[in-house]
């Protein structure tokens, strides 16, 4: 059995999951060029809340400098994408499906239910953050997502076509792989 089978096969250590989103927590609070919330002692739901009320009022704060959103996009993106590749990496994903599957199992850890086609087309049928994000939120933190796909599936880009903060009924996105220039 290799790492990935096992990695999709069985739930993830709770030590494991808490610091992945911790990671997370930290890297969002170093591309907003904040200091991290503290997360430590609260069980997982709350983590999940604390960092969506941290990242909506980081938005809303960054939206006082709108032309300083697309530096925090770029950052967002990158250090999602170098943390993904790393797992990558370790899991030996080396397709669209197997970066999917890790996708749509990390992805349910954090409250957000994901389904995806061969073709690179992702469904988000409910997701934990959309009760605390306004759509400009979801826009900017979103380039998490890109990043950590793009990094899974060995680079490529996310694009939204709607989004449940937008109140539309799932949100509806496609991921479209590039090979990394070397």
């Amino acid at each position: 059995m290799t790492l990935l089978d096992a990695f999709l096969r069985y739930d993830i250590p709770p030590f494991i999951r808490r610091r992945a989103i911790n990671r997370i927590v930290r890297l969002t609070a170093e591309a907003f060029g904040a200091a991290p919330p503290d997360v430590s002692g609260l069980k997982p739901e709350a983590v999940l809340q604390r960092y969506a009320l941290f990242t909506r009022e980081e938005v809303s704060r960054l939206r006082q400098h709108p032309g300083d959103i697309p530096a925090v996009q770029e950052r967002l993106y990158t250090s999602s994408m170098a943390m993904a590749s790393t797992y990558r990496k370790l899991l030996g994903v080396n397709n669209w499906d197997a970066a999917a599957a890790v996708s749509r199992k990390v992805y349910g850890y954090i409250g957000i239910a994901m389904d995806s086609s061969p073709r690179g087309d992702i469904t988000i049928s409910t997701c934990f953050f959309s009760r605390y994000y306004s759509p400009e939120t979801c826009e900017v933190v979103s380039s998490l997502d890109s990043g950590m796909i793009a990094g899974l599936a060995g680079e490529g880009e996310l694009t939204f076509t709607s989004r449940l903060t937008e109140g539309a009924t799932c949100c509806r996105a496609c991921f479209r792989h590039r090979r990394p220039q070397r």
